[in-house]
């Protein structure tokens, strides 16, 4: 059978190329098959509604993890009471508490002792820090800019809870250049990693880093947006959202609290959006 075309030409209610199916009671319809035209039937009509409410309604899943079904998810908050920055000021306090004790009982700094004193404190393996009073005390005071990246990378990537989500297309039809937005609240002690951090042993360059398919994540004024490109979704056929998980920063205070992650998906042959809305419960501290 040919390609059903409905027409409304003939009656002058055809507008911007578009139908919904309110339409058809104020038209008279025809079919168009090749150079011919002729009255629409009700099994024409049937079909045609069937088309415009595909291309309005969405059938799909989405879920955290590998459950399209989950909606609700629950994770304990990771203990993050000690990062890099935190280790080094420790360092160089006990640093500084052993050269006031070797000044105070010798009356001057004695290098060979300050060594010993260390080794025994973190063994022979750790390196001997010869710094004087002065510059540690400087440093004591702007650790955090030295540490950004350190940091960073243990709030980030060490100690961050993983995230990513499962999708599955329903219909029975195919989603053409899916995409989806996630919206994140603004809230304390919760934060959404705009990039991928590496730390000293990842050999990864930051251009590789970047390639790695982190999700576009842009910070706003009341909130965080994350979006990712989905492509094609066959047909009942569960997929990951992300290439690569989102990572969460999550601290102490998010203890017994919930956030609502709303989510919008696009897709080529819908003709509107499809939102929704999943949650995330934090827990106790992890040990």
């Amino acid at each position: 059978m040919a390609l059903l075309k409905l027409t409304a030409a003939m009656t002058g209610h055809m507008s911007s190329g578009r139908i919904s199916p309110k339409s058809f009671r104020a038209v008279s319809p025809w079919i168009r098959e090749g150079r011919q035209l002729r009255g629409a039937d009700s099994i024409d009509l049937e079909q045609i509604r069937a088309r415009v409410g595909r291309k309005q309604t969405w059938a799909v899943k989405i879920g955290f993890d590998d459950q399209p079904d989950c909606e609700l998810l629950e994770l304990k908050i990771p203990n993050t009471s000690n990062p890099p920055s935190i280790r080094a000021k420790h360092q160089i306090k006990k640093t500084l508490e052993w050269q006031k004790t070797i000044k105070d009982t010798l009356g001057t700094i004695n290098t060979r002792l300050s060594r010993l004193l260390h080794v025994r404190q973190h063994g022979i393996g750790a390196e001997f820090d010869p710094r004087g009073k002065s510059t540690l005390i400087d440093l004591y005071g702007n650790i955090g800019n030295e540490f950004t990246e350190a940091d960073g990378y243990y709030f980030f990537e060490e100690k961050a809870l993983k995230l990513n989500l499962t999708i599955c297309n329903k219909d029975e039809d195919g989603l053409e250049d899916v995409s989806i937005k996630l919206a994140f609240p603004q809230t304390q002690d919760f934060y959404v990693a705009d990039r991928l951090y590496t730390g000293p042993d990842d050999k990864r360059s930051p251009l590789e880093a970047e390639m790695a398919g982190y999700p576009e994540v842009q910070r706003l004024k009341h909130g965080t947006l994350a979006r990712a490109s989905l492509g094609y979704l066959a047909p009942n056929r569960p997929q990951q959202v992300f290439r690569c998980a989102l990572r969460l920063a999550v601290g102490p205070t998010m203890r017994g609290k919930k956030v609502a992650i709303k989510y919008t998906l696009r897709a080529k042959n819908k003709q509107s959006l499809c939102k929704g809305r999943l949650k995330i419960k934090f827990g106790e501290v992890s040990a």
